[in-house]
């Protein structure tokens, strides 16, 4: 979605202050509800269709409803990745502007693939070890969560 607000209308790239919510040429906004159901709907190829007294047409608002995404969707993906990528969990705090450590850590959850990135890396470091203290059955039963959690992953 962010793809398609790096371009004024007249096909010029932004500067890099450009507000992503922002106006035609990249300046804030007071209220981004407008832009941010704008973006919603273009990233879908509908509209928007704008009725004589500005605002969205029934057709846009059924489209709208119809989504399950949410401006905070944005701020949960963006602290999963920064988390998935190796950030440390107060990096994200500082990111996303939480006061309690508690707040970031209980919204952000990995992914199916990260989970199962991460018992393979355990598992290995485990065999490299030599370590058995996980038990002769805990990397049969790592490795058919992780064959589990890639299938759920991929589909």
């Amino acid at each position: 979605m962010l793809e398609l607000r790096r371009h004024d209308p007249d096909g010029e790239q932004f500067k890099p202050n450009a507000y992503v919510f922002g106006n035609e040429i990249g300046e804030r906004l007071k209220n981004y509800q407008k832009a941010w159901s704008t973006l919603r709907l273009r990233a879908i190829s509908h509209g928007p269709h704008w009725g004589p007294n500005g605002q969205f047409l029934p057709c846009c608002r059924a489209q709208l409803a119809k989504m399950n995404l949410h401006m905070h969707d944005l701020r949960r993906e963006a602290g999963s990745r920064l988390l998935e990528r190796g950030a440390d969990l107060h990096t994200v705090q500082l990111v996303l502007d939480h006061a309690n450590i508690s707040t970031s850590s209980r919204y952000l959850k990995p992914s199916k693939l990260a989970l199962h990135t991460t018992i393979q890396r355990i598992d290995a470091q485990r065999r490299e070890s030599g370590s058995s203290k996980m038990g002769a059955g805990s990397g049969r039963i790592a490795e058919e969560f992780a064959a589990g959690a890639t299938k759920r992953a991929i589909s």
